[in-house]
């Protein structure tokens, strides 16, 4: 074998054993110190072998206890591993410690064990419900009414239905293994700052400058790389009819129409038919009114309402009920131009009486007709007759003989007249004119009135308090007042 490797057996460098043996070489001339040497190197030598021998030993014997075990199969299950399978519900817990007391762990120990064994649900969780049993209640409807009243209010808690208490919090933490000095700190996870998308809504409606809800934005852990895409992407377009239209008559360019249905959510592969809005059709009044003037005939007219949705036996009724009624509408339209000029008295009440018969009114219904529309003349003359009457009473030209005289000739009942002079009395009493702001102005330049004369005259104009004294301002008090007469010379006698 060579002087130096690794031995097979020993399992160390056979530098050793050359080491060893040059130190016997030496030590016959050698001193204390080569002898100590000699001494150390052996010790090393002597704990490599037992090393060996107490690995080969073990060896031999672990393979003994593993035929044993094999042979026998009667190995307990660990204490740990029951307490888990307690906790789920695998082995009853009486079972288990049974079992744990193979192990040398008595029942109380393992009833410890089975406590502490397991985990709790996640933190962020327990945080939420601990903040849903703090401040959860029932929203009520309300009884208030009148300005500022709300139509809920807060009612009755419902954390213990919906939430956990502060104990139940703090037993989640502790199951979570959390050390004291972090719960602090793991309490501010309760919180929930508003999320990015909530810092871009409160820009986009003009609540914060875009620079400040970027910060808020950041906070809800928004990228901010990505707010101004965002921003820019967010909020909605103007109306897609409305843009469709002004697009048709030439105000939004294509690209500014295209932007307009970006904005809008609409698929893309609609475009084409969202662009067709600016078409309008007829409404069926206006169809009505297109077959009364001749325009369409009935046969087009239901063409158009069949398009428009309308049930064909309401189509057909419609557009035939128009077209014969076109020939009654010409009919009225002439008795009423008759009556007119019977009521102007441009045609006697025979040359009316002809016209209404030739269009088909029955003889006797004709003097009915007439009479209302003569009538209707003299209500009229007679109310203008009544109108001037009043101006000229209210003014004082006419005294109050002349007015019954005169109201009676129109055949009004003296119970009617004495009605018409009460009420006009009342008018004729009753001041209907006040100064002008400008003229109340003009006294208290003048200084015919005071400052406070004035504010109190514009106040009941109308006028509140801060503009009141805006015009005291305009119409300064007393700068235009007339100047005094200058002083009289008097001579000394003998002068």
């Amino acid at each position: 074998m060579a002087a130096s490797g690794f031995h097979p057996v020993t399992g160390q460098d056979q530098s050793l054993a050359t080491s060893l043996l040059n130190a016997i070489k030496s030590a016959a001339t050698g001193s204390v110190e080569v002898l100590a040497g000699i001494l150390t190197t052996w010790a090393t030598a002597r704990q490599a072998v037992r090393t060996v021998a107490t690995a080969v030993a073990a060896a031999a014997t672990q393979s003994e206890v593993n035929k044993a075990a094999a042979r026998y199969q009667d190995v307990p299950l660990t204490p740990a591993v029951l307490a888990d399978m307690v906790i789920r519900q695998i082995m009853p817990q009486d079972q288990a410690a049974a079992e744990a007391a193979f192990s040398g762990l008595d029942r109380d120990r393992f009833d410890f064990l089975v406590t502490e064994t397991g985990e709790s649900y996640g933190i962020v969780d327990a945080l939420r419900l601990w903040h849903r049993g703090s401040y959860l209640f029932d929203p009520v409807a309300g009884n208030q009414s009148g300005a500022g009243a709300y139509p809920y209010t807060i009612g009755q808690g419902l954390g213990t239905e919906y939430g956990i208490t502060k104990d139940e919090l703090d037993k989640v933490i502790y199951y979570s293994r959390v050390r004291d000095e972090f719960i602090p700190d793991l309490l501010k996870l309760s919180w929930t700052s508003m999320s990015p998308a909530d810092a871009v809504d409160v820009a986009i409606k003009g609540r914060m400058a875009p620079e400040d809800a970027k910060v808020l934005f950041m906070a809800g852990g928004g990228m901010p790389e990505q707010f101004d895409l965002l921003y820019d992407a967010a909020g909605d377009s103007m109306g897609v009819a409305t843009a469709v239209m002004l697009h048709h008559r030439g105000y939004l360019t294509d690209a500014e129409l295209t932007d307009v249905l970006y904005q809008s959510r609409i698929n893309p592969r609609f475009y084409p038919l969202v662009k067709l809005q600016y078409l309008h059709f007829l409404a069926p009044y206006q169809i009505a009114q297109a077959v009364r003037a001749g325009v369409v005939d009935a046969d087009t007219a239901n063409k158009w309402l069949l398009e428009s949705g309308y049930p064909a036996d309401q189509a057909a009724a419609f557009a035939s009920t128009e077209a014969a009624g076109s020939i009654h509408t010409a009919k009225a339209e002439t008795e009423g131009m008759i009556l007119a000029d019977f009521e102007a008295q441009l045609i006697t009440e025979a040359e009316a009486t002809q016209a209404l018969t030739s269009l088909g009114y029955v003889p006797e219904a004709i003097p009915f007709i007439l009479e209302v529309y003569s009538a209707r003349r003299v209500i009229a003359m007679r109310n203008a007759a009544v109108t001037r009457l009043r101006a000229a009473y209210i003014t004082g030209s006419i005294g109050s003989d002349i007015v019954r005289t005169d109201l009676g000739t129109l055949g009004i009942p003296t119970t009617a007249v004495q009605a018409f002079l009460d009420a006009w009395d009342i008018e004729r009493t009753t001041p209907s004119k006040r100064l002008t702001m400008a003229q109340v102005g003009k006294l208290v330049e003048e200084a015919a009135m005071t400052a406070d004369e004035a504010a109190a005259y514009w106040e009941r104009l109308g006028y509140d308090p801060a503009d009141v004294q805006w015009l005291l301002r305009i119409y300064v008090p007393g700068s235009k007042a007339p100047l005094p007469p200058p002083p009289t010379t008097t001579t000394a006698p003998g002068g």
